[in-house]
């Protein structure tokens, strides 16, 4: 009985695993105007730089948002990024959702998985990009970890609020 349990039990965390599925309904407290910043390692000086940014986010249809950003003072830096979710929301353009969770304190915290290039180099690398979502706060950080690499580190990170 008790091998039947464990056995159970381990296959329905597995299944929680592998269920992990966003929708556009969690990217709506997203919609508006943000404020914050932008902080990036340089690759050159191996230094972390932070510049301002504004942000507009939109739910542009029944399985797609949008990101605007703008950076004041940087002139002809910014644009628009589309995200669209695969119909079983496993899948957001190229990125896997590989978590999504309701944290203790009611952030939604979402991370996605891509693989591609990075660095001066164009190394290969995976990526993970951990959203953080609450009503009136947004973080999204990208870590890289490169092939020939342990760990992860924080390439990027923006942090928002309203």
């Amino acid at each position: 009985m008790k091998k039947t349990f464990i056995i159970l039990s381990t296959l329905f965390i597995a299944a929680s695993a592998f269920s992990q599925k966003v929708s556009t309904n969690d990217f709506k407290a997203l919609e508006g105007n943000w404020s914050g910043k932008l902080t990036y390692l340089d690759y050159t000086s191996n230094t972390e730089e932070s510049i301002s940014t504004t942000m507009t986010a939109s739910v542009t249809g029944s399985n797609m948002f949008e990101l605007n950003f703008r950076f004041p003072g940087e002139s002809g830096k910014g644009g628009s990024d589309i995200y669209k979710i695969s119909e079983d929301g496993k899948v957001i353009n190229d990125m896997k959702v590989l978590d999504r969770k309701v944290e203790s304190d009611g952030t939604l915290k979402i991370v996605l998985e891509q693989r591609g290039p990075d660095g001066n180099d164009n190394k290969w690398a995976t990526f993970h990009h951990v959203l953080e979502i609450r009503k009136n706060n947004f973080r999204m950080t990208k870590m890289v970890k490169f092939d020939d690499e342990k760990n992860f580190f924080r390439r990027n990170q923006f942090v928002f609020t309203r």
